[in-house]
């Protein structure tokens, strides 16, 4: 994988002797790289293997539910992710899914305690620190938002989604000054990233500097030359 391409490990397997065909932590390897692969019908196949020699391993159960949302089973994804809870209430990949199912809804008070669950089980889970973050953040409950994402880049301090909520976070006070430096370190980390440069762009515009704003924007929209929102901000700067 360091030197080469996840095919090339895939090819690996072949010569994995005898003896160890049926080592499990081997098969959860080769499972996992092809989901890497997009090769979701072989990786259900052997994850389905390894359940059932492995029925409480929530690993396994784990892998399941990442094949089924990439292969879009909504309802299967659940189900599986209701069977890890059902053996570790604290799952922290579980409860964290779980968040992004109710984030998607606009659900951001059940997302929130989804999210407080998962950090319970694992207390500096990036993941669900993110969402425990961003659905506080949306609750208005600034101060845990805040906290959350200071706790964020103690752990990770190049961890961009933090900067840049830290930077709207700024942003409401408003210090638009300290909001265009937070997300300037998000940009670091993420260059290329469509929403910081709209935010950058916004903190620009509010401090005055238009002609950054725009270039911002149009940044922005080379990024993602298909999506509208970079064009809305830069039309309503020109107009």
């Amino acid at each position: 994988l360091a030197t080469g391409t996840v095919e090339d490990a895939l090819g690996l397997f072949e010569e994995v002797p005898e003896e160890f065909a049926n080592n499990f932590d081997i098969n959860f390897i080769k499972a996992s790289l092809l989901v890497s692969f997009e090769d979701y019908e072989n990786a259900k196949i052997l994850a389905n293997q390894l359940k059932e020699t492995n029925p409480e391993n929530t690993d396994v159960l784990m892998l399941l539910s990442v094949i089924a949302k990439a292969t879009g089973a909504k309802s299967e994804k659940t189900a599986i992710l209701k069977e890890i809870l059902a053996k570790n209430p604290t799952h922290a990949g579980a409860n964290t899914e779980l968040g992004h199912e109710q984030m998607l809804k606009s659900n951001f008070k059940l997302a929130n305690r989804y999210y407080l669950t998962a950090l319970a089980g694992e207390p500096k889970n990036l993941d669900a620190l993110a969402g425990y973050g961003q659905s506080s953040y949306y609750l208005g409950n600034i101060d845990d938002a805040e906290n959350t994402f200071w706790k964020m880049l103690e752990i990770d301090n190049r961890n961009a989604f933090a900067w840049a909520y830290l930077g709207k976070l700024e942003a409401e006070t408003p210090d638009y000054s300290k909001a265009l430096k937070y997300v300037e370190k998000a940009l670091e980390c993420e260059p290329s990233y469509y929403d910081y440069w709209l935010d950058y762009g916004t903190y620009l515009q509010n401090l005055g500097r238009s002609q950054a704003a725009e270039q911002a924007w149009t940044k922005a929209i080379e990024l993602r030359p298909d999506h509208f929102l970079g064009y809305v901000y830069r039309g309503g700067l020109y107009d």
